[in-house]
């Protein structure tokens, strides 16, 4: 996906404009972290980093001080869950050929 793609809150305003897509945190540890292990993603914002972890298979933490960001994040990451559990969307959907 394009990099300048940001999640936005309900208002259609930007949740971060440092927000990173989702591939780049699902690379980095599906090649640093065991299949199932736990992550805790520090500072997940817009939670991009949040969901790379999900798709890279793994459980996680995610932990936003600004309780702007986690308020607008929570309901999206959220969302997020639903379609993949629902069979809406599968992990294949979101997954990179470059990750696999």
């Amino acid at each position: 996906p394009p990099v300048t793609t940001l999640t936005k809150d309900e208002n259609g305003v930007a949740i971060t404009v440092t927000e990173k897509p989702s591939a780049i945190g699902q690379w980095v540890l599906c090649n640093h972290c065991p299949p199932c292990s736990t992550v805790m993603i520090v500072d997940a914002g817009a939670g991009g980093d949040v969901k790379g972890a999900i798709l890279a298979g793994l459980n996680v933490v995610g932990d936003e001080l600004e309780e702007k960001m986690y308020n607008s994040s929570l309901p999206i990451i959220a969302k997020f869950i639903k379609e993949l559990a629902k069979g809406v969307a599968s992990m294949k959907d979101f997954i990179y050929p470059s990750v696999l």
